[in-house]
């Protein structure tokens, strides 16, 4: 499912003042579900995704746009960190030739 999830679950339930025992509860699981939920040890099922959205006042896509823009991110660092390496090898290949031709300019003018 999603990266972290589990993180967002304790978060969110933090942040509206719930227990462990009162998600568990209300998701119809033991609170090991949830604190496994919570430390990554498990992933919920979909139906328990679904109602775990429901009783933390989350639509699913909060989720999953998170999850979405920090891949986004992550690829754009990935790519700017390619470009930089291609332009400092292009750099790098430059200031070679730049070398090469002036060493063949020295050696015509001897």
């Amino acid at each position: 499912m999603i990266k972290d999830l589990g993180s967002y679950i304790k978060s969110r339930r933090k942040n509206i003042g719930m227990t462990q025992k009162e998600l568990a509860q209300r998701a119809f699981v033991t609170i090991t579900t949830v604190s496994r939920w919570e430390t990554g040890a498990n992933q919920p099922d979909l139906e328990s995704f679904v109602i775990i959205c429901d009783v933390l006042g989350m639509q699913i896509a909060d989720f999953i746009e998170d999850d979405v823009e920090r891949a986004t991110k992550e690829a754009s660092v990935k790519f700017l960190k390619e470009e930089v390496i291609d332009s400092i090898a292009a750099l790098q290949e430059n200031a070679r030739l730049k070398t090469e031709l002036e060493n063949l300019k020295r050696q015509q003018l001897k």
